[in-house]
């Protein structure tokens, strides 16, 4: 009786452990995808810095990016190197629960495609009046 109830009990953490590994990746995955779109981000800032027109908003928005960069989190165990030798600052290492750990890398992910929309909207605006 013993042995079936480990073998429960080994079955059920192994089982949680996958749900929290399968969490866990997926938060990653959207981390990386953030990444992708920071780089887009400073890349199009870099061809927007040309204008002196347009210094107040593109300084606005890199405040924005650093508030950003200043609050992401890094997923245990997928930590980025593709992020962290492009930029010279560490992020927060935090206890979280994997259900915890995608929910906020959805919310940093947005926040960082929010920016994106603003982005393109105030080059796509600034194209028009060329």
């Amino acid at each position: 009786m013993k042995t079936i109830l480990f073998l429960s009990g080994m079955m059920f953490a192994l089982s949680c452990s996958q749900k929290e590994n399968a969490l866990l990746k997926k938060a990653a995955a959207i981390q990386q995808e953030s990444f992708s779109v920071l780089d887009s981000i400073q890349a199009t800032i870099q061809s927007l810095k040309k204008n002196p027109a347009l210094t107040d908003s593109i300084a606005k928005i890199e405040r924005e990016i650093a508030k950003w960069e200043n609050e992401m989190v890094d997923v245990p165990g997928y930590e980025s190197s593709h992020h962290q030798h492009k930029h010279s600052h560490s992020h927060k290492v935090v206890e979280l629960t994997p259900e915890q750990m995608l929910s906020v890398q959805q919310e940093l992910s947005q926040q960082l495609t929010d920016i994106q929309t603003r982005l393109k909207k105030l080059k796509t605006d600034y194209d028009k009046s060329i």
